[in-house]
């Protein structure tokens, strides 16, 4: 069961909050003409690159203190060790070139402390490509009390493009698009804008995969996210809510969010949480999950809403294993959970996925199906159309209530799908 998860989260948010300190603000970035054109270069042979000796530091102050519009390109196959964070903070038009470098964290991070691998505050139109990311999660030293410890951070960037990267045995979040409330973005409480992150591969965290806080502009695409503690996706602002400024969201938003033809591999529980009810609310609008291949037998999707969330489309979708139940419950009990989950949302677009539903095991009530495909409530224009819920005991779960403007049709159901609630 999901649920109890979330609580637990907040709490660890409030820690990497008290904690945020640990980091020191050495090697940040200092003033820098604007070059056009710079030349490319390479970092200096006194910054170690075998993994010898630390580097993370020496290599964020000569990064950070570079011409803007700088390319580098790290060795062919170079290591960087890093002891703490490699800190990269208000670059301009920096492109980094990894030629397959790795950035490997030195020692496991601590508990309740934010220490991501890489750091990346108030940069703009910076791009990291061909790079390896590795940190140090065994398998144990992972979970909610090392979130702190990501690969990625992200806060108040703008324009940020992560191409073929390779991320590695994190003990936190792979990635973070974080609300930038850590100390290093001064007064500004700037939502991570633009970021793309395409042809990636992301392989064991120790909670969750992909976290948005703060963001109004994401690419999720062409990516692979295998072996995932916990949500594969997590929206959510703890129990925050969006603070606003001249009609704009500041500090956190989850806006314009396109996650699509990306594969996902062994995840502990839901494929996508948003699980943020709290009031006034967080604003989340335009988030579209198409496309995807989803290779987990988990629950599918856990969205509740506050009445800010606009916009959810999910669409074209594949799941190669039946899905679960976000509520857990007995097969023996018709109806007794869904593998979506979705309240107070407007706007919500669920077509042409093959999602199969879990309907019991070979010697356990086989072919058995207990489940719906959707729980919906307080949802104001569903369109669930032409999806293939195999297994699936029904459509919509009869406790669904409250939902407005729904149109549902052409959807299959039941074992090998051979029920359909009518043509559209």
């Amino acid at each position: 069961m999901k649920m109890p998860a979330h609580p637990v989260e907040r709490t660890a948010h409030a820690l990497r909050l008290a904690a945020i300190a640990f980091l020191a603000l050495a090697g940040l970035a200092v003033a820098k003409p604007a070059v056009a054109g710079a030349a490319t270069i390479t970092p200096p042979t006194a910054i170690s690159s075998d993994c010898s000796a630390g580097a993370g530091g020496a290599l964020g102050a000569w990064l950070n203190g570079l011409p803007n519009n700088s390319t580098v390109e790290l060795p062919t196959g170079g290591c960087y060790l890093i002891g703490s964070s490699l800190k990269i903070q208000s670059t301009t038009g920096l492109t980094i070139v990894g030629n397959g470098s790795t950035l490997r964290q030195a020692t496991p991070g601590p508990k309740t402390t934010l220490r991501p691998v890489v750091l990346l505050t108030q940069d703009s139109n910076l791009t990291m490509k061909s790079l390896n990311i590795d940190g140090a999660y065994d398998g144990a030293n992972g979970g909610v009390s090392y979130e702190g410890d990501y690969g990625l951070l992200l806060e108040a960037d703008s324009g940020v493009t992560l191409d073929s990267l390779r991320v590695n045995n994190i003990q936190g979040d792979f990635i973070d698009l974080n609300a930038p409330n850590s100390g290093f973005t001064g007064t500004s409480h700037a939502l991570n804008t633009n970021v793309s992150v395409t042809n990636s591969i992301f392989k064991n965290a120790g909670y969750h995969g992909v976290t948005v806080e703060a963001a109004d502009g994401v690419l999720f695409s062409g990516n692979t996210f295998s072996n995932i503690g916990v949500d594969a996706m997590d929206f959510e602002y703890d129990v925050y809510s969006t603070a606003w400024k001249n009609g704009k969201p500041t500090f956190a938003a989850e806006d314009n969010v396109t996650i699509t033809n990306n594969t996902w591999n062994s995840f502990g529980d839901d494929w996508f949480a948003s699980i943020q009810p709290q009031l006034p609310g967080v604003d989340e609008e335009n988030v579209v999950l198409s496309d995807n291949t989803v290779n987990s037998a988990s629950p599918l999707i856990q969205v509740k809403g506050s009445g800010l969330n606009k916009g959810l489309a999910i669409t074209g979708n594949k799941a190669l294993k039946p899905a679960r139940s976000t509520s857990g419950g007995s097969i023996t009990q018709p109806y007794v959970g869904s593998t979506m989950a979705i309240n107070h949302v407007d706007n919500v677009d669920i077509e042409n996925n093959v999602f199969p539903v879990y309907d019991g095991m070979t010697n356990y009530y086989p072919n058995h199906p207990y489940l719906a495909a959707l729980a919906a409530t307080n949802l104001n224009a569903l369109k669930l159309r032409n999806n293939n819920f195999e297994g699936a005991l029904g459509i919509l779960n009869p406790s669904s209530s409250g939902n407005t403007a729904v149109i549902e049709c052409g959807n299959l159901y039941r074992v090998n799908g051979k029920h359909s609630d009518g043509v559209c």
